[in-house]
């Protein structure tokens, strides 16, 4: 009798867990067609795009891998939980500081930029985008992307009179903007992408997102910032004071070399945020040139288990220079749609509602 019960439970646990595994899989598989259709939609709409003189830069590959970043995390973690139905925020909102024209030209292919991979990963939408772009002509450009994507949702910060929307100056539009409906409305909750070419950002503008709360991924040029370090030492003309913009004091001084320069940095933001992670992503396939992005994240109750995906994706990225461009590419094209393998979910990755 106890050898039958023994034998009963066996089959009990074994049969769990093939169900267990069988709704994995169909979960998986629905979730890459659902991948799929995103990235097919993302296509059609550049394709779409490509006869209205919409004005691009020549990027290169490893472009491709900031936007697998950005991607990867509103596909299987940001918008799962933060825009969920059981979500804990009233509102959500998408901050591009640096939005440029909408579409990327990497290597000689036209791809979509951040705001349209935004608007159109993020299902449900979005309640505000909120887009900077400084130049005039890629501004207009942006516009007939984003209407093209999103055009019930989308704000493009325009001209004060004859002043073009440098981050740097509408910054405080944008914090007032999130006061006054977190006042109305209860909790709110961003994410920021901040994508400048260099050193344009100032730090009083990323602590005033700071001090809301969000998450950030701030791109930070890091071989760049210290070819500029030695003519900031020696007080070369402007270099001092473009430095102090950029930290917000004089603690960059005391940096050596690129590592001193990108910890001094993020120790920074930690005074903000929990969980600050540096991704290191090589322009060249030697890696003298390279920047960071930075992930900037609160902790959350649980021990924020779905950090276990954004190590995934940085594991991934910092590996394998040649291979983990040609596949971000493959993706970003949608000839190989198989996001979830490339940012892999693993047990308990996502937070957890009651972790807010």
């Amino acid at each position: 009798m106890e050898r039958t019960r023994t034998r009963l439970h066996t089959m009990q646990m074994q049969l769990r867990l093939v169900i267990k595994l069988g709704d994995k899989m169909r979960n998986r598989n629905l979730k890459g067609t659902e991948t799929k259709n995103k990235l097919a939609k993302l296509m059609e709409a550049v394709e779409t795009l490509s006869d209205k003189n919409i004005k691009t830069y020549p990027k290169g590959g490893w472009t491709a891998l900031k936007l697998m970043f950005l991607m990867s995390y509103l596909e299987t973690i940001y918008i799962p939980i933060i825009r969920g139905y059981t979500s804990p925020f009233n509102e959500s909102y998408y901050i591009d500081l640096f939005a440029g024209s909408g579409i990327n030209d990497i290597d000689g292919t036209e791809m979509a930029g951040s705001p349209m991979i935004s608007a159109i990963f993020a299902n449900p939408p979005f309640d505000k985008m909120i887009l900077v772009e400084k130049d005039q002509e890629t501004r207009n450009s942006l516009k007939i992307c984003m209407e093209e994507v999103a055009p019930e949702n989308t704000w493009i910060l325009e001209n004060k009179g004859r002043e073009q929307p440098d981050c740097n100056k509408v910054i405080g539009e944008i914090t007032e903007f999130i006061d006054h409906k977190d006042g109305q409305e209860g909790r709110s909750h961003y994410l920021a992408f901040i994508d400048p070419e260099g050193m344009e950002l100032n730090w009083e503008t990323l602590e005033k997102l700071l001090q809301k709360k969000g998450d950030l991924i701030v791109l930070f040029d890091t071989t760049g910032v210290l070819r500029n370090l030695k003519m900031a030492k020696r007080e070369d003309r402007g270099f001092p004071e473009k430095f102090d913009r950029f930290y917000g004091d004089r603690g960059w001084f005391k940096a050596e070399n690129a590592e001193d320069l990108l910890k001094i940095y993020m120790e920074k933001i930690g005074i903000y945020r929990d969980i600050v992670e540096s991704i290191k992503i090589k322009k060249d396939k030697g890696g003298s040139f390279y920047y960071h992005l930075i992930f900037a994240t609160i902790k959350t109750k649980s021990g924020s288990p779905w950090m276990k995906g954004v190590y995934a994706i940085k594991n991934k990225i910092e590996k394998n220079y040649g291979e983990s461009v040609e596949r971000s590419l493959m993706v970003l094209s949608n000839k190989n749609a198989d996001l979830l393998g490339w940012f892999e979910e693993e047990e308990g990755s996502q937070r957890k509602l009651d972790s807010f």
